[in-house]
């Protein structure tokens, strides 16, 4: 079952096309990545299935349905160089945001939403920051911060842009370890990423973007060579590698 549609969809910048003609299906309880060079439009992506940017054509739908109808189920992480660091505000009460499309006619916080801000800290490891301010936390921390805050919306799908662009090697593999533990539960993800390498061990799922979708389905299909190769435009330093992993793994000799 598809958990996401998107339809013929354009998205342009001062009458100039940035993202034309996509059409995809992204499966549900996957992890799908959208991969691509700089400047392809992934995160353009993103922003217009949220309905950040508007559409010259096309629509995205959730569950056969609107976005609109979809609020309480869709969690969306910006890139963090879009996030004001500065603004004076508490770690509990970044993740407290992650609560507020549940909250009563009141808009009072409960026991309840307590537990599950705390239990979404306690998640990403964070729940000895929770009285810091967000701003003199690491890079890796913050991100930590905002994928609690998507947690505690116990959203359905989750569309992260670049979770793990300026973190290290051991926080992206901890952040990943999470990602993992919310698709066991059944959550939809789909994430911007850059690194083409991880790219073909994090992800179930693969669209191929240069401005036009160049391919999407199955990481192990999508990610062949001459794909890769087209999504580019021309050669990588990793393309060798990839084309010999390729080989390992679709190659059994006769006999």
């Amino acid at each position: 079952m598809s958990a996401i549609e998107i339809h013929d969809l354009m998205v342009a910048y001062n009458q100039k096309p940035v993202l034309w003609g996509i059409d995809a299906l992204i499966p549900q309880g996957q992890i799908t990545g959208i991969i691509g060079p700089n400047g392809a439009g992934k995160s353009t992506l993103l922003q217009a299935m949220m309905g950040l940017i508007p559409l010259q054509s096309g629509f995205v739908k959730f569950y056969g349905q609107e976005l609109s109808a979809n609020l309480n189920k869709v969690s969306y992480i910006p890139q963090r160089e879009k996030i004001d660091w500065d603004f004076p505000i508490q770690v509990k009460d970044v993740v407290k945001m992650g609560r507020y499309g549940r909250l009563g006619l009141f808009k009072k916080v409960t026991s309840v939403d307590r537990e599950i801000i705390d239990e979404s800290l306690s998640q990403v490891g964070m729940q000895a920051y929770r009285n810091r301010q967000i701003g003199e936390l690491s890079g890796g921390q913050q991100q930590r911060v905002f994928l609690a805050r998507a947690l505690a919306q116990q959203a359905d799908i989750y569309l992260m842009d670049e979770p793990f662009a300026g973190i290290d090697a051991a926080t992206e593999a901890k952040l990943m370890e999470i990602i993992n533990s919310m698709k066991v539960a059944g959550k939809t993800i789909i994430i911007v990423h850059h690194d083409l390498f991880s790219a073909t061990k994090y992800f179930d799922w693969a669209l191929l973007l240069n401005l036009r979708l160049i391919a999407s389905g199955p990481s192990t299909e999508v990610f062949a060579p001459e794909l890769i190769e087209k999504t580019y435009g021309g050669k990588l330093p990793i393309l060798e590698e990839i084309r010999e992993r390729w080989k390992a793994e679709h190659y059994s000799p006769k006999g």
